[in-house]
């Protein structure tokens, strides 16, 4: 279990945290977390799916990084290869923490037992010395209230596309440049024939409420599978080279 302690600068005056991107940070990951108000930024880079759980039927949806358990994509040399970062991955080891006082705005909590947390190497330093928040904490802290706000409204969007049926499992099948292939399955996306039979009312309402965007979205980062296999393709090239084969 996570060890999750409130941020204190008389605590954790002299914390530093890990930014750079290595696997042993927690990066190799074939997905992420992300929300239908960042589905904008996130369909640009990366394929948008939906993870339902079959016994509580709580339904999440993922930014793809890879096509098997553990790849990502996207780091390179240390570094994130995109220019947008799903939110849930980048306030790592940060979390908002809802105290007693305030169910709203809540408090930030930190995972003392990440490995990204007072790194051997050096790292980012959460508070100044005279104890005030470094500039990186205050991008944390805005990130985590802006993920708190989206996570609010998350569910009712969900419930939406379960009321009119719109979910369906897919399986995503792929093949790379050395004949290997790829089955990924256990996802959810939008079914395309009944979104577009639904009824002109509920369209309407729809986009009074704001959901008719991130479908679209969702629809629109399909497109990002084939830069997925792109990335897939080339670091196969490299790890042949690199065999020299």
């Amino acid at each position: 279990m996570a060890n999750q302690k409130p941020l204190l600068k008389t605590e954790h005056k002299d914390l530093t945290i890990a930014l750079n991107r290595r696997p042993e940070y927690g990066d190799a990951v074939l997905a992420a977390v992300t929300f239908p108000a960042e589905f904008r930024h996130i369909q640009h880079y990366y394929p948008i799916c939906f993870r339902k759980d079959e016994e509580t039927k709580e339904v999440q949806a993922l930014a793809l990084f890879g096509f098997e358990q553990g790849e990502n994509l996207f780091i390179k040399d240390e570094k994130w290869d995109a220019q947008y970062i799903p939110m849930t991955i980048e306030i790592q080891p940060f979390l908002i923490g809802l105290d007693n006082k305030n169910t709203e705005t809540g408090s930030i909590y930190i995972d003392m037992d990440s490995p990204r947390v007072n790194p051997t190497d050096g790292g980012t330093r959460v508070f100044n010395e005279d104890g005030s928040e470094t500039d990186y904490l205050a991008y944390v802290r805005q990130r985590l209230e802006a993920l708190h706000q989206m996570s609010a409204s998350t569910q009712a969007f969900y419930e939406f596309l379960e009321k009119f049926d719109l979910l369906e499992p897919f399986v995503l099948e792929v093949g790379f440049v050395d004949g290997t292939a790829r089955r990924l399955k256990g996802f959810h996306t939008i079914h395309e024939e009944r979104f577009r039979s639904l009824d002109g009312k509920v369209i309407q309402e729809m986009w009074e409420l704001g959901y008719l965007l991130p479908c679209f979205m969702m629809f629109a980062s399909l497109s990002s599978i084939t830069d997925l296999v792109d990335r897939k393709n080339v670091q196969i090239g490299n790890r042949e080279e690199g065999s020299g084969e």
